[in-house]
């Protein structure tokens, strides 16, 4: 038994089916294109700020450049100025330096004026012996002569020794003393001198014995 089937209809729905997918396809590219164009848009943008940059950038070096020579050029003519009034001749007057001179020299004292100003006569000088002493305490024992002149005998003399104190003072013991007019004075060294002083009889009597006048 022969079936006759019409393929009219077959073909009809493929070719509708075939349509709807180039549709679909279509639409899809076009979303697609939609979804692109900000990218684009802003790739453009981009590019245009780029180059609207480097237009600005050459600007500003062309007139940084001019605003150098300008400089260059005017210290150059400054420099030129100065040297220019440099080299002018500078007019001395001889004469004027002169009187001015004499004049300044007239202000000095002639030196063959000035009165004749007798020499001091040196009077009354005095030197000291420092005698090393063993002592923790005492360093030297001093002995001071006093001259009325450079070649007399010496007038008065003293011998004494110095120790420090607690406080940071410095005492002082007379050994010795021999005055022109009240003679000589010798310390009698006893217990409570030396006690006061802060030695021992016997070492503040060693060092009297070092006493030389």
């Amino acid at each position: 038994m022969n079936i006759n089937v019409d393929n009219n209809y077959i073909n009809k729905y493929l070719d509708e089916q075939a349509e709807r997918n180039h549709e679909r396809t279509r639409a899809i590219h076009i979303a697609n294109k939609k979804e692109e164009i900000p990218y684009i848009l802003a790739k453009l943008g981009g590019i245009s700020f780029l180059i609207l940059c480097i237009g600005f950038a050459l600007k500003n070096s062309n007139s940084f450049t001019q605003e150098v020579l300008h400089k260059t050029s005017q210290e150059k003519g400054a420099i030129t100025q100065q040297l220019s009034s440099s080299r002018e001749d500078v007019l001395i007057d001889i004469e004027r330096l002169l009187s001015e001179s004499k004049s300044t020299e007239e202000k000095f004292p002639d030196p063959s004026l000035s009165e004749d100003v007798p020499e001091e006569i040196v009077r009354n000088y005095v030197i000291f012996d420092k005698i090393p002493f063993n002592h923790p305490e005492i360093e030297n024992v001093t002995v001071g002569r006093q001259y009325d002149t450079p070649d007399s005998e010496y007038s008065s003399a003293w011998c004494y020794i110095v120790r420090k104190s607690g406080s940071g003072l410095r005492d002082t013991l007379y050994l010795k003393v021999i005055d022109e007019d009240d003679g000589i004075d010798i310390t009698d060294i006893t217990d409570q001198i030396a006690s006061d002083f802060g030695l021992s009889k016997e070492v503040a009597m060693e060092a009297q014995s070092l006493c030389t006048i």
